[in-house]
């Protein structure tokens, strides 16, 4: 069991890794964690982090890796999620993929949840290294 207290006096003396490898490229089974919906930069912007864990990968190197997923919201003045063309593109995907859009939810409904992510990679622009991206989320077969 982690003791923080105990922790913050150990002397650790181990090297560590300082890159995280990529999950190769590919479809993956993922079970949804760790909501959080906050607001995000100087305009605030809404949204939905949550975690990816891989699952049923059949490989022990990918089996239990984690992304982490963020679903960008598009409100309204009144702070409403906004409906019709080009508004809340990724949430009605997330939705879909778990048979809930155009069907009463909540955030707390995705936790649990298992769907098939597509990962891929792409440059991350301010450390410029290859970083994984979830394109994709889709209705778990």
């Amino acid at each position: 069991m982690f003791d923080p207290d105990a922790f913050m006096q150990t002397t650790i003396e181990d090297a560590f890794e300082e890159k995280r490898s990529l999950i190769p490229a590919g479809e993956y089974m993922a079970t949804v964690e760790n909501l959080e919906a906050k607001t995000v930069g100087e305009a605030n912007r809404p949204i939905i982090n949550m975690r990816l864990r891989l699952v049923n990968t059949g490989d022990e190197e990918t089996e239990g890796r984690v992304l982490y997923h963020t679903l960008w919201l598009d409100m309204d003045e009144r702070g409403a999620l906004m409906t019709g063309p080009n508004k809340n593109i990724g949430l009605g995907q997330f939705l879909s993929a778990l048979g809930l859009n155009g069907k009463p939810w909540n955030p707390t409904m995705f936790e649990g949840q298992v769907v098939l992510i597509q990962v891929s990679h792409g440059m991350n622009k301010r450390t410029g290294e290859m970083e994984e991206r979830i394109p994709r989320v889709a209705k778990a077969a």
